[in-house]
Formats: structure tokens, C-alpha cells, sequence
């Protein structure tokens, strides 16, 4: 895992935010909330820039991933303390309204301080985000009331009625030029091109605020 402060880097390397938006194929907007902490970075424009040739590096760092890190979460299998996992509950296949609702026991908890406000812990099936989140990532929920408050670029699960083909999978969220719209867009090459479906189809949808693989449990 890495950390980048981007502005030193792009600072370092004679570059303007134009170019860092060019580089990275976003929008030069993006590149300035990163700058300005309204936004992380997303693990692959870190992996974009380790790649380039010729450039000044020393402002990307190496993170220690929570494997190699003293434990920050534990698990809790008498189900008493932490956010619900429900290994039996794919992303793509199940119907979730409400986890505070769910009448399905979790297999265990997971106590981790950074997302004990999250709603629940879902298994990902497929790779249509990778390598931002994985076949067999362990994603962190949390239910969004307003969908005039989405973060466009953030990562979202969404669940949709028959009249969107009754969608349930992580994609990253852009507003669609028509605000009773939002676009869902895959990372992974292999799954390109947009899904634009209305506001009024979504039962509901939750914010993924992070992940956790497997080996880390």
C-alpha cells in the first residue's frame, strides 16, 4: 500500500494541475480536491504514477498494510460488538433494504474503529472493480438518505427495482447530465461503458467507505 502527497509530487515535477489531470485521465477539479483533502486519491492513479518513468518519486511513501500492522479490529463472533458481516450475502444477489431490518444472523462482527459507523460487511463477487475492490474483498457499507449528496467518482452499492433491472452491484457514481439520472461506471476495462438509470428506480444505496481482503481477517 502507498500514500502520496500529490501536490508535492506534481510540485516536484514542474507539473500543473492540467497536466496531473491529463496524466491520470480526470478531471483537473478532481486533481484539486485532492489537493485540498476533499478527496483521497484512488489506489490506481497512485499505481499510474509509480509507473511512469523519469519522475521524482520521493513523495509516494509505503503504507504498512493492516496485515503487517498490530491488529487495529478484532473479530467478535458472539455477535455483540462492531458491524455485522454476512459471508452468505453477495452484493449481486441479494435484495437489502435495510441492514438494521435484516433478519439474518451475521456470521460475526467486525470491530474496527474506522468503520464502526458503517451499516454492514458484504462479500464483493466478480471483478468488474478491480483492482479497486475485488472477487472476494470484504467491503465496509453505509446506507445514503439523500441522493442529491453523492460524491461523483466515489464507489457505491446500488439496488435497484425490476425497472432497472433490478440491479445490485458496486459501481462508481457520476451525475448523468439529466439530475433524475445518475451514470454507474465500472473500473475494469473489460466491463466499459456506462449504466445511466433513474434516481426514482433505487431502493436504496450505500456508501463504500473501505475494504478489507481476505488474508486480513
Amino acid at each position: 500500500m502507498y500514500k502520496i502527497d500529490l501536490k508535492l509530487f506534481r510540485k516536484q515535477n514542474n507539473l500543473t494541475q492540467i497536466d496531473m489531470a491529463e496524466i491520470l485521465g480526470c478531471k483537473q477539479s478532481f486533481i484539486s480536491q485532492i489537493e485540498t483533502g476533499y478527496r483521497q486519491i484512488p489506489d490506481e492513479y497512485i499505481s499510474i504514477l509509480l509507473a511512469l518513468d523519469g519522475y521524482n518519486m520521493s513523495a509516494i511513501s509505503k503504507t504498512m498494510a493492516l496485515s503487517e500492522a498490530e491488529p487495529s479490529y478484532n473479530i467478535d463472533e458472539s455477535n455483540s460488538i462492531g458491524v455485522p458481516y454476512y459471508e452468505d450475502l453477495d452484493v449481486t444477489a441479494s435484495l437489502v433494504t435495510s441492514f438494521s431490518d435484516y433478519a439474518e444472523t451475521p456470521t460475526f462482527k467486525i470491530n474496527y474503529k474506522h468503520f464502526n459507523d458503517c451499516d454492514a460487511y458484504l462479500p464483493v463477487m466478480g471483478n468488474s472493480m478491480a483492482p479497486l475492490y475485488c472477487n472476494g474483498d470484504i467491503i465496509a457499507i453505509r446506507k445514503i438518505i439523500n441522493l442529491d449528496a453523492l460524491l461523483p467518482g466515489e464507489t457505491y452499492l446500488v439496488i435497484t427495482n425490476s425497472e432497472a433491472n433490478s440491479l445490485r452491484t458496486i459501481k462508481r457514481v457520476y451525475y448523468s447530465p439529466d439530475r433524475s439520472k445518475i451514470l454507474l461506471r465500472a473500473t475494469n476495462p473489460d466491463y466499459a461503458g456506462d449504466i445511466e438509470i433513474f434516481k426514482k428506480d433505487i431502493i436504496s444505496i450505500y456508501f463504500v467507505k473501505g475494504k478489507i481482503t481476505r488474508n486480513e481477517l
